[in-house]
């Protein structure tokens, strides 16, 4: 009911996504309440069986940014990343570099001819690699180029063209990523408190979580957060020799499935340096587990909240 008034009371466009979808499927962009009645009732459906039928999903309902930054008159976005090493004191570093994923159609306001134009709208990859006036870029040479190019070189041309520096823009983007983390620490606190308790020490089991943050830059030159993914991919289309047998360029992992964290033998004793870790109040529940209490880290970091 909120989101039909919304809709109803405003010239906004809005964007539906699925929230088990991936690669732009199921998005859906509508400017009137009765383009989305047909998702509503599917998920109201889904929501009154006790066993969901494969393929059910629900949605989430954002208004749509209509008025991007955008470079060669195309929309783009930014998938940065963000390494989130302890809860307690909650503590996450952001990579400085990342990739800037381009549409592939010119870019014009949301109206109701263009909304079903995924390549002038969504930036996904998997979306925009199909039409033909996609631009692979064939080697690290050429990462300034083609619809799939670094954010460095990004907003290196946004400080050639709005005088705007990189400095300043991953300072704000840092600013967006301290806070969306902040927004999401009271649910993670209780969620290793509560629901999967376990040993807050600091020479325990180790972990960490990777996240993928989806930033749009608008015309204001200010970042908007657009989604975050907490399973974001961690593999990379191999240009040049690396071919399938069907010619398509091949997925190389950044990850390797085989380094995995180690925790100690059984029996083994904590070394000097994790003895006097387990001593140091000031980094107590460092790397692992739930709590309370604690800010980012500094070390290596551009992330302030």
């Amino acid at each position: 009911a909120e989101l039909e008034a919304a809709m109803s009371k405003s010239k906004d466009t809005f964007i539906a996504k699925p929230t088990a979808g991936s690669q732009g499927k199921g998005i859906v962009l509508a400017r009137k309440w009765k383009d989305l009645q047909t998702l509503v009732q599917k998920t109201q459906v889904a929501a009154e069986v006790a066993a969901r039928p494969r393929g059910a999903s629900d949605y989430v309902v954002q208004r749509y940014y209509s008025d991007p930054l955008l470079l060669d008159g195309l929309k783009f976005d930014l998938r940065l990343y963000v390494i989130v090493t302890s809860i307690v004191p909650l503590r996450a570093y952001l990579f400085k570099e990342g990739l800037a994923r381009f549409c592939t159609v010119p870019y014009q306001p949301p109206k109701d001819s263009n909304l079903a134009d995924a390549c002038m709208h969504l930036t996904n990859y998997a979306v925009n690699k199909k039409n033909k006036d996609f631009q692979p870029t064939e080697c690290l040479a050429q990462h300034a180029e083609g619809s799939k190019r670094s954010a460095s070189s990004v907003f290196q041309q946004i400080e050639q063209l709005h005088g705007v520096g990189a400095d300043e823009l991953w300072a704000k983007v840092s600013a967006l990523a301290a806070n969306t983390l902040m927004a999401l620490r009271p649910g993670l606190v209780e969620y290793y408190v509560h629901e999967r308790p376990r040993p807050l020490h600091p020479v325990g089991p180790k972990g960490f979580q990777i996240v993928g943050l989806d930033v749009l830059i608008d015309s204001e030159l200010e970042p908007r957060l657009l989604e975050l993914n907490a399973n974001p991919s961690l593999s990379v289309m191999q240009p040049g020799a690396n071919l399938d047998p069907d010619g398509e360029a091949m997925e190389i992992p950044l990850v390797l499935p085989d380094v995995v964290p180690r925790t100690p033998s059984k029996g083994r004793q904590p070394s000097k340096e994790q003895r006097q870790l387990a001593t140091d109040p000031s980094d107590a529940g460092a790397a692992g587990g739930g709590g309370a209490g604690g800010a980012f880290g500094r070390p290596a970091s551009t992330m302030s909240p």
